[in-house]
């Protein structure tokens, strides 16, 4: 019995203790609760709606708010206000709290299973989590506070009006809060005349306010049918109810504009998805906030007036977009503004602006063609083909293979490319023998293939890949340049950045290749600044090669050619479509462009890309107004050499075209041009000339030397080329001078059969006069133009003399030409050419 007792007293210690440390921490823990002696103020002083402002936070570019829903607060059983639907109200209960009408009386074991998290939150104390939103912590505190809370303010105000709070301020998706601007929103009436159907459907809506039928008609569909479940399970509904309501469709309506400034764009929903990923979307579209962006208001406006968004009217009736002639004067790149803006106005278009120093996303637009032909802005860049914006990706992937921009490519017609049917080059024509780097900047896609084949498939994807595109196609990379896959404005856009900012990339994130950003800062309705971006810079090309990549598209005939200022173009074209890109940048700014023609159009790809031209050169020079002029510097190991064109190799004095190209260290051309010969020919015959031409007929011609290949394309573009006959050759070859007996001429010689390898070289003198001086020289071909002495003497008389001994065992395969010349007391010269074979 002793022992009994001892346990007991034991147990009543240990309880005792145990409940004076539970009333010493719920006594810490509600000296942090906030008081609720103004809790229904939130409710009286509603929050102005969140805005995002422009980069200098000067321009309020959109609200998040709608003009057109204007939500009525409604009551319940309150005299003179317009009420809730009993449905409504009965559906909401039924489904978030079936007790919610019943006693609160406090009871621990509910308590605890609110702490621990295995009971959803009340009606209050969702309210409460909304009115002191990330003022109680988090998890289990957060939980247990909320329920104390709940139980003081329900005591407080009242049941009846903690509901009509809680449906006059929940969040129903779609900006909508509170169960009227719901209603007015998918259903477009009051919430005080809903059906019970009606009220299931806007019940599943607060259940899970993403899952909304404008943005997830399917997903709510399901969404609405477990509500129906639920409803039936708790015994609110009846089978026959629940049958009736299973059948039940719903009209949606379109969703409500924004009030805005600016056009809803990418630029504008990335911001607020990073805002959103901050904090909670329901928090941010509450109210209160202002979003920081990285919008240039004068650039995204005059995107807006020269995409023409100033013809369309938005879904009230209203235009209030503003006077766009500022913008529209400004159309330039050699094309006719009036067609240009006529052809931006009707047809697709993506564009991007970026800062290249900070990775800041400047201005951006998307539009798409809805019905009868409506343009349509989007949230998001829409996938376009990518088309021949992906070769200097291949160039770039060649330049790590140790070629450079001089190395000789071949653009000819007989040429074996994966060429689609029909294909042409830009200009209708075939360039011949061209450097890589014109291959590039004029889009002759024929031997960009063929130095995709050198550089290897895979090689060039991984390039590709390394820099973030990534295309959902399974064609090889060689037909990707011509027609099909897709990519996107802002990923080309950040591919091509790397080219402007000397191999590096700026922007922000937790991704291994950072974005652009858009949002910079996040001030809360409490005045707290949340800092949403932060800068990083990945090293992520080679500068060396990315120096050469920019060179190709901003330098040599590229250089100001498009701007007043140096910038890197490529115009990306697509096989067989009436739409082109254009990707350029200077070194502070970045812009993509995209304008492809509707599909009920016909218009040619010119069209296009002189509106994308036009377009690109305007926001270009909007962005960069103010900034100094400058270009590039070189990296350490890039060198500069003065190189022959097109062979890409080291001038001789017949090189007929030099270029100061640029070179990787330890890459430069060590070997000579031999495409540019100097021919001697017989200006009269116009034969190749040969030792028995006479001189005064002679000229030198300088030829391009080009293979067989090449002969076709040569014939088509009229490129002279050297003759193939010579002169003929005399049949009486001797002179009354000087006769060669020996060897005989054209005589053939095989090494391998002589005997000897020495071959006596006879000639007979009959001079007239005196003779002092007798040489034999040896050149090669008809026509040498370098001699190498074999013997010389002096005090020769006229007869028959050997005059030499030729040695041709070293000689190299060929024919050669052995002149004997005699020089007399008169200063007269006279001479003598046998011809020999050497095998």
């Amino acid at each position: 019995m002793g022992r009994i007792r001892l346990a007991a007293f034991t147990a009543q210690i240990v309880c005792a203790a145990g409940m004076f440390f539970v009333a010493v921490a719920y006594a810490l823990l509600t000296q942090r609760l906030p008081p609720i002696s103004d809790f229904d103020r939130y409710f009286l002083n509603q929050q102005k709606p969140t805005i995002i402002l422009d980069r200098s936070g000067t321009h309020e570019l959109m609200k998040l708010s709608s003009p057109v829903i204007q939500a009525q607060r409604l009551g319940i059983g309150e005299a003179g206000v317009p009420g809730f639907s009993q449905n409504l109200i009965n559906s909401v209960v039924a489904s978030r709290q079936p007790n919610f009408w019943d006693d609160d009386a406090f009871k621990p074991f509910a308590l605890l299973q609110k702490i621990v998290g295995a009971k959803p939150p009340t009606i209050a104390e969702e309210l409460v989590n909304q009115v002191y939103q990330r003022q109680l912590g988090k998890g289990a505190q957060q939980r247990l506070l909320s329920a104390i809370l709940a139980a003081q303010v329900t005591s407080a105000y009242g049941k009846r009006q903690i509901l009509t709070w809680y449906l006059n301020n929940a969040y129903f998706g779609q900006l909508a809060f509170g169960a009227d601007a719901a209603s007015r929103t998918y259903l477009d009436k009051s919430a005080t005349s809903l059906s019970l159907a009606e009220s299931v459907l806007l019940s599943a809506i607060l259940n899970a306010p993403a899952l909304n039928p404008i943005d997830s008609e399917g997903a709510m569909r399901d969404s609405y049918l477990a509500e129906v479940a639920k409803l039936e399970t708790v015994g609110y509904l009846t089978s026959e109810n629940a049958d009736e309501l299973r059948r039940t469709n719903f009209t949606i309506f379109e969703p409500p504009q924004l009030e805005a400034e600016i056009r809803i764009n990418p630029g504008l929903q990335r911001a607020l998805a990073r805002s959103f990923a901050e904090l909670k979307q329901e928090e941010i579209e509450r109210g209160g906030f202002q979003i920081q962006s990285t919008i240039h208001y004068d650039l995204q406006k005059r995107l807006e007036c020269l995409a023409g968004l100033d013809n369309i009217k938005k879904e009230d009736g209203r235009n209030d977009f503003g006077d766009c002639s500022f913008a529209k004067t400004e159309l330039t790149a050699g094309s006719d503004s009036g067609a240009v803006q006529e052809w931006l106005a009707a047809n697709l278009l993506s564009a991007i602006v970026v800062d290249v120093k900070t990775g800041d996303l400047l201005a951006s637009i998307d539009l798409n063609t809805g019905a009868n032909d409506s343009r349509i802005a989007g949230k998001n860049f829409s996938p376009h083909q990518p088309g021949s914006t992906l070769t200097p990706f291949i160039a770039l992937t060649a330049f790590s293979e140790r070629m450079s921009p001089s190395t000789l490519v071949w653009d000819l017609p007989e040429g074996n490319y994966l060429l689609p049917e029909g294909y042409q080059n830009p200009d209708g024509t075939f360039a011949g023998p061209i450097s890589l780097r014109k291959a590039i900047t004029e889009d002759r896609l024929g031997p960009v293939t063929e130095i995709l084949h050198k550089v290897g498939l895979n090689t060039a994807q991984d390039t590709l890949t390394q820099l973030g595109i990534s295309i959902s196609d399974q064609r090889p990379l060689e037909e990707l340049i011509f027609r099909g896959g897709a990519v996107s404005a802002d990923s080309l856009a950040m591919a091509y950045l790397p080219f402007a900012g000397e191999g590096k990339i700026v922007g922000g994130g937790n991704a291994v290749l950072p974005d652009f950003i858009a949002a910079r800062s996040l001030i809360t309705p409490f005045g707290e600044t949340i800092q949403l971006a932060e800068e990083k810079t990945i090293s992520l090309l080679d500068s060396n090669l990315a120096y050469l990549v920019m060179h190709i598209l901003a330098e040599g005939d590229q250089s100001y050619r498009y701007l007043n200022r140096p910038a890197g173009v490529k115009i990306g074209r697509i096989s067989s479509e009436g739409a082109a890109w254009v990707v350029g940048f200077t070194p502070e700014v970045l812009a993509a462009v995209y304008v492809g023609g509707n599909e009920s159009k016909h218009a040619a790809r010119s069209d296009a890309e002189g509106a994308a031209l036009a377009l690109w050169s305007a926001l270009i020079n909007t962005a960069s107004s103010g900034l100094p002029i400058r270009g590039w510097a070189p990296p350490e190991n890039i060198t500069r050499l003065i190189v022959c064109s097109p062979s890409g190799k080291l001038p001789t004095q017949n090189c007929a075209d030099r270029v100061n190209e640029v070179f990787l260290a330890g890459n430069e051309p060590y070997q000579t041009d031999e495409m540019y010969v100097n021919i001697p020919i017989n200006q009269e015959s116009n034969r190749l000339a040969t030792s028995y031409t006479p001189f005064s007929q002679i000229v030198d011609r300088v030829y391009l030397k080009l293979p067989t290949a090449a002969q076709i394309w040569a014939a088509d573009n009229q490129v002279a080329q050297a003759p193939n006959d010579y002169d003929p050759i005399p049949s009486v070859m001797n002179t009354d001078a000087i006769r060669i007996y020996q060897p005989e001429n054209f005589a053939y010689f095989d090494r391998i059969s002589l005997q000897s390898s020495d071959v006596e070289v006879k000639a007979e003198l009959k001079l007239d006069t005196e003779i002092i001086h007798v040489q034999v020289a040896l050149g090669q071909g008809f026509y040498p133009s370098d001699w190498r002495e074999i013997s010389s003497a002096a005090g020769l008389e006229n007869g028959q003399w050997t005059l030499a001994i030729l040695d041709i065992s070293g000689m190299d395969p060929g024919l050669y030409d052995i002149r004997v010349t005699a020089v007399t007391r008169d200063q007269r010269f006279f001479r003598s050419d046998h011809y020999i074979s050497i095998n």
